[in-house]
């Protein structure tokens, strides 16, 4: 990682976040602007993206360079526990004093992603959201062994045109095991009951061996940024330019996806479209000086960037989903005041988490864990 935080990559989870939540609770009219709320879930590419670039940022030349080794897979793994575990089974621990479907040991271990049966936006079952947990675990356990692959070592990246090239062959290579695997669990019977990758279009959309694009561009835009400095007038310039690029083709692929049906239908080919468009964002906003960087580095919109995986777990809570399931008709003069409350409401709650659950037992976890130098006096540090 760079010695400090980008910030405006901090606030960027905050309007994925945000995405996510319109689209799961309010409607919004058809547009250019509007079919990308219509289709806020990319707020979840965008993150898987994110994740891709700043883990790669941080683990992925370590890996590359000293190969696979105990402190190092030691400390990797420690930080990614802390970031992600503690709040989530906080959450799932409270769900169990509500009325909720039952459910095993998968929701424990992170793997419920892989079960079609339990992704079901109802308010009876929890965290339904948490699906993505499922593919980022699954990212976290395989970019050591991508980053000690010589045929993807980034040195050997050459030109932007042989990495798209690389990411669509190690893409079609997740999908034709995924699909081998969906084969498999019907045939063996895996697919009943909770679903065990039971079809081809839940490998696709909601699993690691579909979703691996859109790490996979993260992992390549750290690389090029590395590499590729931002320099002078012409790099601002440039980084403006990589920035509107960016959200252009994110726009143009979520009006692409809507008119043609969705996520779920033949649409969700143009989600490859916008992990790039994420991508180049992402990558533009690591200049400080770009105009939208400036703006997404103010100090409520980074905290908020900073709450925003509790917001993100938050809306898939029994709470959340059973004011989802009321189907409120809300007056359009009013609309607008009550997606602000409500809107609100979760972000409050989330910062009350974040404070008092996520951020204590991050640190928590970091501190007990972490190995004492000789002579040296421990010292936690921030999950990143």
């Amino acid at each position: 990682m760079p010695k400090r935080d980008i910030k405006a990559l901090t606030s960027i989870r905050m309007i994925a976040a945000a995405l996510v939540f319109f689209y799961h609770f309010f409607s919004v009219p058809s547009g250019i602007v509007g079919n990308v709320f219509l289709e806020g879930h990319l707020g979840v590419t965008i993150f898987f993206v994110l994740s891709g670039f700043l883990i790669s940022m941080r683990y992925y030349d370590d890996f590359a360079q000293n190969g696979i080794t105990r402190a190092s897979m030691t400390d990797y793994y420690r930080r990614r526990v802390a970031r992600i575990y503690p709040l989530y089974a906080f959450l799932l621990v409270a769900s169990l004093i509500f009325p909720i479907n039952p459910f095993g040991v998968m929701y424990y271990t992170l793997t419920q992603g892989f079960f079609a049966s339990l992704f079901v936006p109802t308010s009876t079952a929890p965290l339904i959201v948490t699906w993505t947990l499922t593919a980022e675990e699954c990212f976290y356990l395989l970019l050591p062994l991508i980053a000690v692959l010589p045929w993807f070592q980034a040195r050997r990246f050459g030109k932007i045109g042989g990495v798209i090239l690389k990411l669509l062959v190690i893409q079609c290579m997740f999908l034709a095991i995924g699909s081998l695997v969906v084969v498999l669990s019907n045939a063996m019977g895996m697919a009943q009951g909770l679903g065990f990758m039971a079809y081809p279009s839940h490998m696709i959309l909601h699993t690691i061996f579909g979703r691996f694009w859109d790490f996979g561009i993260g992992i390549v835009m750290a690389t090029i940024y590395k590499r590729h400095k931002w320099v002078g007038t012409r790099g601002h310039i440039t980084a403006e330019a990589t920035t509107l690029l960016g959200i252009l083709i994110i726009v143009v692929g979520a009006n692409g996806m809507h008119e043609q049906g969705g996520f779920t239908t033949q649409g969700g080919i143009f989600n490859y479209l916008v992990a790039v468009g994420a991508g180049l964002l992402i990558w533009g906003l690591t200049h400080p000086r770009v105009v939208l960087a400036r703006l997404l580095s103010w100090s409520p919109f980074v905290y908020l960037g900073r709450v925003s995986y509790a917001l993100y777990l938050v809306q898939g809570t029994w709470l959340f989903w059973y004011v989802n399931q009321q189907n409120f008709v809300i007056p359009t003069s009013n609309a607008l005041a009550f997606l602000a409350l409500f809107y609100g409401a979760a972000t409050l709650v989330s910062i009350v988490l974040y404070e008092a659950v996520e951020k204590p037992m991050q640190r928590f976890i970091l501190r007990r864990t972490q190995p004492a130098p000789a002579n040296a006096t421990v010292m936690s540090e921030p999950a990143r």
